[in-house]
């Protein structure tokens, strides 16, 4: 279904990724046509190649808008719900566990986008910099703990992370992000980490 009304002239980038986020995440990629995403925004397809060359190009730049704010969303929610790096690493899971219950969740954008793409494609990058980014901050958080080798234990952080992202959308319901808990619980206490009890 197109917008309504169509987008305000020199607002159309805005509208074609709003309506590419839309329907990139909830169809996927392949299924969903460079038409579609026009019709979404209320633009010309001619429009939209103006302003994106390539399918790929609009599927990268998607990501791209999603990047920062995911991130800083996740790091945000985690801070206010947890005091110290050892809680906000735990945190981090508490906020996935909220994500899925919502009714729209579809799993991780940035490893289904990559799923479906070339392995050399600006998408894949596009996915393994928001990765090392959430990665880094994890190693961040570890070695502000003063965690022994905290880029490795990170890296299984991330590994959890991204397992349960990847298994949720198989079995619903919460259960694989609990259980990616108590997995990175393990972690971060064989990383040297005192987790703080809950009072």
């Amino acid at each position: 279904m197109a917008l309504s009304t169509p987008p305000v002239r020199g607002h159309a980038r805005g509208a074609i990724l709003d309506a590419a986020d839309a329907l990139f995440y909830r169809d996927g990629i392949r299924s969903t046509s460079i038409d579609a995403v026009a019709d979404e925004a209320g633009v010309t397809k001619r429009t939209l190649y103006h302003h994106f060359e390539s399918k790929d190009d609009l599927v990268a730049a998607y990501l791209e808008r999603r990047d920062e704010p995911t991130r800083v969303a996740f790091a945000a929610q985690a801070a206010a719900a947890a005091d110290g790096p050892a809680a906000r690493i735990l945190a981090v899971f508490d906020v996935l566990a909220r994500f899925f219950a919502t009714s729209d969740c579809r799993g991780c954008a940035f490893l289904n986008a990559a799923s479906e793409c070339a392995s050399d494609s600006r998408v894949r990058r596009t996915a393994i910099a928001h990765k090392d980014a959430t990665e880094a901050w994890f190693r961040e958080q570890l070695a502000a703990a003063g965690s022994r080798e905290p880029e490795a234990y990170a890296a299984m952080l991330m590994l959890v992370l991204d397992g349960a992202l990847a298994r949720s959308l198989l079995y619903p319901g919460g259960r694989q992000v609990r259980a990616a808990r108590e997995a990175a619980t393990i972690i971060v206490r064989e990383a040297g980490v005192a987790i703080p009890r809950v009072a």
